[in-house]
């Protein structure tokens, strides 16, 4: 106790005797004790799936979009600079290996500074448990499975909708044309279309409005097999419905609009067909009436079938910057991820909503260490980032 008083003591008359030198060495000391935040790195762990066997969301398509906002828009901004940290498990969805991938990583790496990911919503939910018993942020371009109650103690931010908000825009859509009857073919064992099935059931009981029948289908998620008779699902449907909403995949809409062909459903003006895509442009492409049709007659049968059917897009960007965004992502696949395959004419919204998660997650690492706080805390990085926008 008496070393501490001295030294105490040492330090007054030091100040009294060179207050100017000692002026000086106070505002060293507050300079070093507020860093910018381009002076140091941050890392951040990448958890996602790599070449997925079920769906676009992997590394692959979405990696290239992290990388340009960690490399331009977050260094070039907000002076931020990220070690982004490697965390990919193989092929699919999969809780454990997700949970076992963020586990390994703070292992290795104790001051990692946020999770970018999981894009599946299951491996989501898991992670997310366990970044906010850790206090890392986690941001996510996806995950709109689930729907979440507010909880403070979640260290999650999500750029994407939630379904809940799809649903509401199907049902005011049919509410416009005062269809408050139709029925729903949906994809069983599918966390997206059952997610998007029960919120139109549960958001339409309290509108009055009713779903007349409810058909749903198996399909194999690795061979994409349908595994379940669709002919007899639209038989089925047109007794008991005359608005039908189609929650699944394009290659499923247009076989199930062969069938309402055929069984007289699309030419007599009667039944109305509603597809809420899951990425905008599908329906212009990879399912028109005409791809890969060589039969006169069928050609002209399904051109009918198609003028039954209506489409609910996500709105997406147009602009020449965006359209650059997308060339660029579409390099960066090919030259540094060895994905040649990227059949999107622009690069979805989903995998946009990933690039503005990183940027969001730099424009709050900005902020904390501009205001004197610490950027390893992350509860300082969330309160930033909770309701934040970006230009």
């Amino acid at each position: 106790m008496g070393r501490v008083q001295t030294s105490s003591h040492r330090a007054a008359v030091g100040c009294r005797l060179l207050p100017r030198f000692c002026f000086c060495s106070l505002f060293f000391s507050a300079l070093v004790l507020v860093p910018n935040a381009g002076a140091l790195e941050y890392i951040v762990g990448v958890i996602m799936v790599s070449r997925s066997e079920e769906n676009r969301f992997d590394i692959q398509r979405i990696g290239p979009a992290i990388d340009i906002a960690a490399e331009e828009t977050c260094r070039k901004d907000y002076e931020t600079r990220l070690r982004l940290t490697p965390a990919y498990y193989p092929h699919r969805c999969s809780a454990r290996f997700a949970i076992g991938r963020a586990t390994d990583l703070v292992k290795q790496e104790p001051n990692v500074t946020a999770f970018v990911g999981p894009s599946c919503s299951s491996d989501l939910n898991i992670v997310e448990s366990y970044a906010g018993y850790r206090h890392i942020p986690i941001v996510t371009g996806l995950g709109d499975g689930f729907e979440r109650t507010p909880n403070q103690s979640s260290t999650l931010i999500r750029t994407s909708y939630v379904l809940r908000d799809k649903a509401r825009a199907i049902l005011a859509f049919l509410g416009h044309f005062e269809w408050r009857k139709f029925g729903i073919v949906y994809r069983d064992r599918n966390v997206y279309y059952e997610s998007l099935f029960n919120e139109l059931s549960e958001l339409a009981e309290g509108l009055n409005m009713s779903i007349t029948c409810k058909r749903h289908f198996l399909r194999n998620e690795k061979t994409k097999v349908v595994m379940s008779d669709l002919r007899a699902i639209m038989a089925d449907i047109k007794e008991c419905a005359r608005i039908v909403v189609l929650l699944t995949g394009e290659k499923e809409v247009r076989t199930m609009l062969e069938h309402a062909q055929d069984l007289g459903m699309t030419s007599s003006g009667e039944y109305a067909f509603l597809y809420p895509e899951l990425f905008q442009g599908e329906a212009a492409g990879n399912i028109s009436w005409s791809k890969g049709v060589d039969d006169p007659k069928r050609r002209v049968r399904l051109r009918e079938a198609f003028e039954s059917l209506m489409i609910i897009s996500l709105n997406q960007p147009v602009s020449d910057e965006y359209i650059r965004f997308s060339n660029e992502v579409k390099r960066r696949a090919l030259t540094h991820y060895q994905f040649p395959d990227y059949s999107e004419r622009v690069v979805n919204y989903f995998t946009a909503s990933f690039h503005d998660a990183v940027v969001m997650l730099c424009k709050a690492i900005n902020e904390t260490v501009t205001v004197g706080l610490n950027p390893y805390d992350g509860e300082n990085l969330v309160n930033k980032m909770r309701n934040a926008s970006i230009n």
